[in-house]
């Protein structure tokens, strides 16, 4: 299932998700994550609307392989956040 996340154009797994492809590594529909990055209700990813109209996603390949494996990925960045403030 990890190689869902390497790029075909370039052989290199992906920066940044297409949401297809991770709906494909979530065994989810791709309308469940357009949704929720939306809506700002998946922590491995955002949705941002454009002066356009139009959303665009940014879904970390990290992020998503953290979440599928159950990682807390809210508390992780809460951890991360406090540890870069301590040091500043």
């Amino acid at each position: 299932m990890e190689n869902l996340l390497v790029n075909p154009d370039t052989g290199q797994e992906y920066e940044n998700v297409p949401v297809k492809v991770a709906a494909k590594f979530l065994d989810v529909a791709p309308t469940q994550i357009y949704e929720g990055l939306q809506q700002g209700r998946l922590p491995y990813g955002c949705g941002v609307k454009g002066k356009g109209g139009r959303w665009t996603y940014c879904i970390p390949c990290e992020r998503l392989k953290a979440f599928r494996n159950g990682v807390d990925i809210d508390a992780l960045k809460q951890t991360l956040n406090s540890l870069i403030a301590k040091t500043n």
